[in-house]
């Protein structure tokens, strides 16, 4: 009887959450309403999955809203089913969806607990007031948000690996890395989840301050980074900036614009003795969002995932150089 009744609800208020969420998604990210909503906010991060918990548990047969574990579990099945909608429509990249899931799962489950125990014969009204008002917070509270001034945060991630070669071999190592084949690839977590592989780094055109060099990924991701400091087999910093290459989609594309950038990468060379150094990768980014330090959690677990990857390539290759 249970399980009938767990089944009715999934014909009853999931699907009409999964059509509020379809709704709020493509009005959020439409060009015509960029200027007074965006999928970049609180308004869209907190409050549409808070709408979604509250639809799917307001809508369910009573015996089920008097259930504690329906109310914080039951949101959850519109949230699964939105987020492998949205990575099978293309409509969000999976890093995306990864990194929004704990949010969207304890706002659903907050949205869900709000009517939790609530008979719709008592108050009838007041409740289908309260919900019509959680439905239409994201865009109540979105363009007001727009307009507040956005802060950018600066975030500063450091990886390191011992090599057993001499500092001028890492430093080749450095300065160009060419193409790396299917047998060299290492994989990292993130690339499970869309983040592109590297491919290669262009030589530069100049060996010193100044020095142009293009780096390019698997998905046509591409940047230009420039020379801003040179200590021949020490130190080499570069300025990162987006890539008139790029042929990356949404949201690869959006690196280095509004929201995401990573500005700096600077490489030190520490010699330990005459064929053994620690090899260290120092990359600054920044974020532009008025949730930056939830956002910056991800962002330094994603670039020191990303960093080590690196790192573990170039190991590789300066341990064991072509004959």
């Amino acid at each position: 009887m249970k399980i009938g009744r767990i089944a009715l609800s999934a014909f009853v208020g999931v699907p009409i959450a999964l059509l509020y969420a379809l709704l709020v998604r493509l009005t959020f990210a439409a060009d015509e309403f960029s200027l007074f909503l965006g999928t970049m906010t609180c308004g869209f991060l907190f409050l549409v999955p808070l709408a979604i918990g509250a639809l799917t548990v307001r809508l369910a047969p009573i015996e089920l809203r008097k259930s504690l574990v329906y109310a914080i579990v039951g949101p959850w099945i519109s949230i699964f089913i939105v987020a492998f909608g949205s990575a099978y429509l293309y409509l969000e990249a999976v890093i995306c969806i990864l990194m929004a899931a704990p949010i969207f799962m304890v706002f659903a489950s907050a949205g869900g607990i709000w009517f939790h125990g609530k008979n719709t014969d008592v108050n009838k009204s007041s409740q289908n007031t309260m919900l019509g008002l959680i439905l239409l917070a994201p865009y109540l509270f979105t363009p007001f948000e727009m307009r507040l001034p956005t802060n950018a945060s600066y975030n500063i991630v450091e990886s390191k690996v011992m090599i057993d070669a001499p500092a001028n071999t890492v430093w080749e190592n450095i300065i160009t890395i060419p193409h790396i084949g299917p047998n060299e690839q290492g994989s990292s977590i993130f690339h499970v989840f869309g983040i592109p592989k590297l491919l290669e780094t262009s030589a530069l055109d100049y060996d010193g301050v100044g020095g142009l060099r293009t780096t390019i990924f698997d998905n046509g991701l591409a940047f230009t980074e420039t020379v801003t400091y040179w200590d021949k087999n020490n130190r080499i910093n570069f300025s990162i900036a987006p890539s008139d290459q790029t042929t990356a989609p949404a949201p690869f594309s959006m690196i280095g614009k509004k929201h995401f950038a990573v500005n700096e990468m600077n490489y030190w060379i520490e010699p330990l003795d005459q064929d053994t150094v620690i090899l260290h990768i120092t990359s600054q980014h920044q974020l532009t969002t008025h949730f930056n330090s939830y956002a910056g959690i991800w962002t330094d677990f994603i670039l020191s995932s990303l960093q080590n990857y690196v790192l573990r390539m170039i190991k590789t290759r300066a341990e064991n150089p072509p004959e």
